[in-house]
């Protein structure tokens, strides 16, 4: 008996008619006892997802599952090498967790009314690209427990709808050593941050769009990171509650353009962007927070607590010599230092009491053109 024979009897035996007229498997690949099929229809109502991945794993591992229409159930995805895609109006109402599963994609998928969106936990990896997340209950994405994700170009939006926990309606949400890449997405008007790493993680965050997220009640941000490290490059921030970028805690956040240990410019991205919303905060540091800004256009307050350092830099690479600019930079606490670097011009006012302990060092300033 063919595996495709062997896979459509234990689908035939165990799920009942409706599932089957909804469901289908072909296009199966070579012959052997490792034969995968290529791709996986469910057409919902009425097909299940979860229950083909229960009944028929060597048909999805490796291959494709196509989902049309709105499927409303939870996922758990535990299976190694597979792929959902979106066909006709591909709508999952529910929670996609991926347990420990490694290289699992999503793609042109809509997830949404579900408590989380999609988790990716147990060491983990997945990749969510070319998707809407937008409308959950609770976050959008998390990636947790030494879980990596590559989030890619998706609308991460509106998260947060039961409203009624402050710990939930996040955009993206990375902690407990998770690892995120997160790159061209468009993040906005989430509950409580747009994006939120803590605990251990590693974010690399690239050329995202990060708008009116968080409550100002609650101190959210556009981005947070508390004992935990952000890389990025050319995002746009505007309008987010608080502040654009919240760094507390030994929170680590570094963003543009730099020299290899070959003098060679290690990326090509350009300026952030970072706008303070009316009556807001642009940056806030503190408690050991570390901000490293090249490559930065900020408009607003930076507000620094205490022992907290910041250093702002502009493009210092031939033949760009653009400048990082800043508005108003205030250390309220102790023990905090402001460096403003080469290519740096200041638009406002530096203030820093140094009877606390604090220190600002103006090195060179911005070449007039």
């Amino acid at each position: 008996m063919s595996i495709v024979d062997k896979i459509a009897m234990n689908i035939r035996s165990t799920i009942a008619a409706p599932l089957l007229a909804a469901s289908m498997v072909v296009g199966l690949g070579l012959p052997g006892a490792n034969t995968l099929a290529q791709v996986v229809v469910v057409n919902c109502p009425g097909g299940s997802i979860q229950a083909l991945l229960d009944l028929a794993p060597p048909a999805i591992k490796g291959g494709t599952m196509t989902i049309n229409g709105t499927c409303t159930e939870d996922v758990l995805v535990t299976l190694d090498n597979a792929t959902f895609a979106g066909g006709v109006a591909a709508v999952i109402r529910g929670t996609i967790t991926v347990d420990g599963a490694r290289r699992v994609v999503f793609q042109n998928l809509s997830v949404t009314g579900a408590g989380n969106g999609v988790v990716v936990t147990g060491n983990g990896t997945a990749t969510v690209r070319d998707s809407i997340i937008g409308r959950n209950n609770d976050n959008g994405i998390v990636v947790k427990d030494g879980a990596q994700a590559d989030i890619l170009n998706n609308q991460i939006v509106q998260n947060g709808q039961s409203g009624s926990d402050p710990d939930q309606g996040e955009g993206i949400s990375v902690y407990d050593g998770g690892n995120a890449r997160v790159v061209g997405n468009t993040i906005n008007d989430n509950l409580s941050f747009g994006v939120d790493v803590y605990n251990g993680a590693v974010v690399r965050l690239e050329s995202n769009t990060i708008m009116r997220n968080g409550r100002i009640a609650l101190y959210e941000s556009g981005v947070g990171v508390y004992r935990a490290r952000i890389k990025a490059y050319g995002n746009v921030y505007q309008d987010n509650a608080y502040a654009a970028i919240d760094a507390y805690n030994d929170g680590n956040y570094r963003t543009g353009r730099g020299l290899n240990e070959a003098g060679v410019v290690d990326n090509p991205f350009g300026f952030e962007t970072i706008t303070a919303g009316t009556g807001q905060l642009a940056v806030t540091i503190g408690r050991g927070g570390f901000v490293d800004l090249r490559q930065v256009t900020v408009q607003g307050l930076i507000e620094m607590g205490s022992d907290s350092l910041l250093h702002v830099r502009g493009d210092h690479v031939e033949p760009n010599t653009q400048c990082s600019e800043v508005d108003d930079v205030t250390a309220f606490g102790v023990n905090s230092t402001i460096q403003l670097g080469s290519h740096t011009r200041v638009n406002g006012v530096v203030t820093a009491d140094a009877t606390q302990g604090n220190r600002v060092a103006f090195l060179s300033g911005c070449p007039l053109p």
